[in-house]
């Protein structure tokens, strides 16, 4: 390869590396917002499985009235049913639902990083061994015009 050839073979190996940095550094921030979400979404998980655990708790409170009070036991049933039931079991689902989601992309973007790393580390080696022929490319001798 001639030295000309060899110095564009070296800026485009270096534009690709530095867009391929930019990408990588996006695909972070990234996998950091979904780590960020997950947390947050785990805690409101476990608030909302700890107001669902107080709900139930209260709710036992109406077996004292349940001989008395035919109201309470309807409002149990229904309350119960809420707590318990098809409701509840939809938006368990609607939650795990949410974090499988939630876990497929932290994954694909982890494979997505991993894959721009390796990359990179090609990348930065070729430059390397462009910019080592380029700086050991022999000079051409000029004739002596004697």
């Amino acid at each position: 390869m001639e030295k000309d050839e060899i110095l564009s073979s070296l800026n485009y190996n270096k534009k690709q590396l530095s867009s391929f940095k930019k990408k990588l550094k996006a695909l972070e921030e990234q996998l950091d917002s979904l780590q960020e979400f997950a947390i947050q979404c785990s805690s409101h998980i476990g608030s909302f499985e700890s107001s669902m655990a107080k709900r139930k708790n209260k709710l036992n409170v109406f077996d004292g009235f349940l001989d008395k009070v035919k109201s309470a036991v309807r409002y149990k049933q229904k309350m119960s049913d809420m707590l318990s039931g098809s409701e509840y079991s939809a938006t368990v689902a609607c939650i795990d639902q949410l974090q499988n989601s939630v876990a497929s992309e932290k994954s694909k973007t982890i494979n997505d990083i991993r894959y721009i790393e390796q990359r990179i580390s090609e990348l930065e080696s070729r430059v390397s061994n462009l910019q080592y022929q380029y700086d050991t490319y022999p000079e051409e001798v000029q004739p002596n015009g004697e």
